[in-house]
């Protein structure tokens, strides 16, 4: 069977709500549990409910994980976006995780946005990448990636409840 590599993955989060609002919020948060899933197969820690969005110094961060073999601490910011994510979330982030470095030195940091960054964020993530090895970026495209080189779809079914009326 022929393999086929997709030129522009998606990473493709329904959920249920009353408004819009409340359907970005669920889909966040789907996202984020998703992610989580796929930094455990990658031997990082399954963050438990109380590590997502640690406040730190008024910081909100969507994932704190570990990895199980080098226990060295990552931080992990999600954008699941309809359209390319601009330069400003890549210039906060690193700022937060820059920040937290300072205190934590073995702190990695990965960023992982949907579909991808935009170009002038593209451009500022590559001067980032060349001169700090422990903050990363994935889109949608290193996404797919992962689940190919694990051979698994990682399969994620969450059931959200709605309250009944009586």
């Amino acid at each position: 069977m022929r393999s086929v590599k997709p030129t522009d993955a998606s990473v493709l989060v329904v959920a249920e709500g009353d408004t819009d609002g409340a359907r970005n919020h669920t889909r966040g948060h789907l996202f984020e549990m998703f992610i989580g899933r796929l930094f455990n197969a990658f031997g990082y820690q399954d963050p438990s409910w109380r590590e997502r969005n640690v406040t730190s110094n008024g910081i909100e961060l969507d994932l704190k994980v570990s990895h199980t073999l080098s226990n060295k601490p990552a931080i992990i910011e999600c954008k699941a976006y309809t359209s390319a994510v601009k330069i400003g979330p890549l210039t906060q982030f690193y700022g937060k995780f820059s920040a937290l470095r300072r205190r934590s030195p073995e702190l990695h940091a990965f960023m992982v946005v949907t579909p991808r960054l935009t170009a002038e964020a593209n451009e500022f993530y590559e001067t980032i990448r060349l001169d700090d090895p422990d903050f990363r970026v994935l889109d949608a495209n290193d996404v797919y990636e992962s689940l190919v080189d694990r051979q698994s779809s990682i399969l994620f079914t969450i059931t959200i409840a709605t309250p009944t009326r009586q």
